[in-house]
Parts: C-alpha cells; sequence; structure tokens
C-alpha cells in the first residue's frame, strides 16, 4: 500500500491543457511537413493520357488488344470468372446471365445473347 501511496496518480488533462497539446502537436506535424523534401510524383500516368493507359490496364480494359491474344493476367481474371473447374455451374450460369443483361442494357445485343 506504501507503494502505491508514493507514486503519483495521473490527474486528467484539463481542456486548457488538452488545447494546448493539441496545437503543438499540430505545429509539430505542420514542420515536419514542410521540412519534407519537394519533389514530384513522376511514376504514375500523365494526366492528359491517363485514359489510353487505364485501357491498356487488364483490370480496366474496355476491349481486347488487337491480335487476339490476352495478357497474363486477363487470362487470370477470365479464368477466375469462366473456368469450370473453378466455379459451380450455377456460379457460371450466373456470371454468363450479368454479362448479358449488362451487354443488353448497353444495347450490345449480339454479345448479349452470346454469352
Amino acid at each position: 500500500m506504501a507503494e502505491s501511496d508514493s507514486k503519483e496518480a495521473k490527474k486528467p488533462m484539463t481542456d486548457e491543457e488538452r488545447l494546448a497539446l493539441s496545437q503543438k502537436l499540430d505545429r509539430e506535424l505542420d514542420e515536419f511537413i514542410n521540412s519534407l523534401e519537394k519533389k514530384r510524383y513522376t511514376e504514375g500516368w500523365p494526366e492528359d493520357k491517363w485514359e489510353e493507359e487505364m485501357d491498356k490496364h487488364p483490370f480496366f480494359m474496355k476491349t481486347n488488344p488487337d491480335g487476339g491474344e490476352m495478357s497474363p493476367l486477363a487470362e487470370g481474371l477470365a479464368k477466375l470468372k469462366y473456368d469450370p473447374e473453378e466455379n459451380t455451374p450455377v456460379e457460371l450460369a450466373g456470371n454468363y446471365k450479368e454479362d448479358g443483361n449488362f451487354n443488353f442494357k448497353h444495347k450490345n445485343y449480339r454479345l448479349a445473347i452470346m454469352g
């Protein structure tokens, strides 16, 4: 019991102390951010060509590339969606139904009935 008496009990902070602490932390964070090296991000897609770059990426392609050969990533995605070894017949039917409905909504009737 003597040990607990010797240790000071932690007092709760007052509102003024909390405000001062938060302002101090905000200032320190701002100083740290301002001290970081300023450099432009150069690894990304340029703003004027981002749509072209998105069309090249397998996740965002709207059409298959010319030549009919798909990238390995696009093949893997298609296999995950349409491979009978990976999906049950019910899942496959649902996938084809979703594709057909999507194509029908976008007036791609030929693709809608092919799926």
